[in-house]
């Protein structure tokens, strides 16, 4: 397949590279040590073997044993996926991309060594070893009506039309890391705001006053509808309230809350047998990218994985060595 990129998509993506390839080059020549860390991703398929020296000018980003993986195999990778555009533009998104070569790469190495290939087998036979590998490895278990069942029960709120309420919010954040005054003094804001709106003043003046957020500010505090699921204190805070009533101070992580209820949506569920198919779908793959990440990291404490540049530490798990134990 022929991928065609747009005047205005290749001249953004030139740009993209041409400052990913400084900003690394940069990064590298500071560094004193390798670093390790990651991201669980799929993993693309690789040319087989590349050569453990790269081609003159060409920084390394890491090794999967003795293979690297350079800026260029990056630029390759993102070049046959135009979507990865907006992924590049981070650090954290170029490390995860990073992290999805790396396990690409070990997957090759693995399946290369399992079928016995040498380094200049080509590509066609490493892809045939790969698919190998996978049925091998990665066989998703089967999934029985007692685990279908466990998991619409977990999720059922997730299919159709959750459960959900209305309200105008007022948040009251206190500083990571505060201390009991810093928390208190945060405190003392949302009671002064309650007692605001129990003394009669519009709860939808004081958001507009009193939100965290401009954009909250801007809707009187108005969060539309939300998922009781998602928000599970809202359930026992809303329990039994009506149009227009208010809730007392509540405690959430990171600050204090007030709010006014507006209404209530019930629940539209789908039924089990709508969703069992796709249910049974997304366990089995799940089983499959546990038995991929397990064997990967496995994979890995045997050839070692060494992430050569510092802002992309985030590539590869700390917890995986980057050499092999002796």
């Amino acid at each position: 397949m022929t991928i065609r990129l747009n005047t205005k998509t290749g001249t953004r993506l030139t740009s993209l590279i041409s400052g990913l390839t400084l900003a690394i080059a940069t990064t590298c020549a500071l560094a004193d040590a390798p670093v390790t860390d990651s991201l669980p991703a799929p993993a693309p398929s690789l040319p087989a073997a590349p050569p453990v020296h790269p081609a003159a000018g060409d920084t390394v980003l890491a090794r999967a044993g003795d293979s690297p993986i350079t800026v260029k195999h990056l630029m390759e990778f993102v070049r046959a996926d135009p979507n990865m555009l907006s992924t590049l533009g981070s650090i954290e998104g170029r490390a995860k991309i990073l992290g999805r070569l790396i396990e690409g790469r070990l997957l090759n190495l693995a399946a290369m060594e399992r079928a016995q290939l040498k380094p200049d087998a080509g590509r066609d036979a490493v892809l045939q070893a790969v698919t190998r590998l996978e049925t091998d490895e990665f066989a998703p278990d089967a999934v029985t009506e007692e685990q279908l069942q466990a998991a619409y029960a977990r999720r059922m709120e997730e299919f159709g039309i959750p459960a959900s309420v209305r309200i105008r919010e007022i948040y009251f954040p206190f500083p990571e890391g505060a201390d009991a005054d810093g928390r208190a003094a945060a405190r003392e804001r949302a009671e002064a705001a309650l007692q605001r709106a129990q003394a009669g003043e519009p709860f939808e003046s004081l958001a507009t006053e009193l939100a965290h957020l401009q954009v909250l500010r801007d809707l009187g505090g108005d969060q539309g509808y939300l998922a009781l699921y998602q928000y599970p204190h809202l359930k026992t805070a809303t329990a039994g309230m009506t149009e227009g009533g208010l809730s007392g101070v509540l405690e959430l992580p990171g600050g204090y809350q007030i709010f006014q209820f507006i209404g209530r949506r019930e629940a539209i569920l789908v039924a089990f047998d709508s969703v069992k198919d796709r249910l049974r779908r997304e366990l089995m793959a799940e089983s499959q990218a546990q038995k991929k990440t397990k064997f990967l990291r496995d994979y890995a404490k045997k050839v070692g994985v060494v992430v050569e540049a510092p802002e992309l530490r985030a590539a590869w798990p700390a917890d995986v060595p980057d050499a092999p134990a002796n």
